[in-house]
């Protein structure tokens, strides 16, 4: 008898469209982090991690406030049927947690991004998905209705990850 897990249908559906070698071009709103706004670019590799089960996801990138390293990992909750996105970076020592819906052809993710210290409500949007691009926006705010948009990053695919 095979005990062993099988990758959900969700977890299917965001890894044929998310693994993959991809560059950012990245767009920085005036704020705390790049006053006077700026762009940045940088790449990302995301793959599927053990048994297809989850996401893993590395980014590095340059911008007006410096050097970002960061790395993820998203799984499927089907208790709670949403994505959950745990994300660490050189920003911060405490982990940013998200959880992630599809709304119509966007995925969604809503949670707490711990910057520098502090904790702020932010919303992580994928949108004009497409298998070799996305747009990728990050909003934050110090509570879930005062969210600004901060970041606009362009995703292109630069080449395809089997493993």
């Amino acid at each position: 008898m095979n005990d062993t897990p099988t990758p959900s249908p969700e977890m299917k559906r965001l890894l044929e469209l998310l693994v993959g070698r991809w560059h950012l071009a990245i767009t920085y709103e005036p704020g705390p982090m790049a006053p006077k706004g700026g762009t940045g670019e940088g790449q990302e590799a995301s793959r599927p991690g053990p048994g297809g089960l989850t996401l893993l996801i590395e980014t590095n990138s340059t911008g007006p406030a410096g050097p970002y390293d960061a790395g993820g990992i998203i799984e499927w909750s089907p208790s709670e049927r949403v994505y959950k996105l745990h994300w660490v970076s050189n920003l911060s020592h405490v982990g940013s947690y998200f959880d992630g819906r599809w709304v119509g052809d966007d995925l969604v993710f809503n949670g707490t991004e711990n910057i520098m210290g502090q904790a702020f409500a932010s919303r992580h949007s994928l949108t004009n998905i497409r298998p070799d691009a996305f747009l990728y926006t990050i909003e934050i705010g110090p509570t879930q209705d005062q969210m600004e948009r901060t970041i606009t990053i362009d995703y292109t695919k630069l080449a395809d990850i089997t493993n």
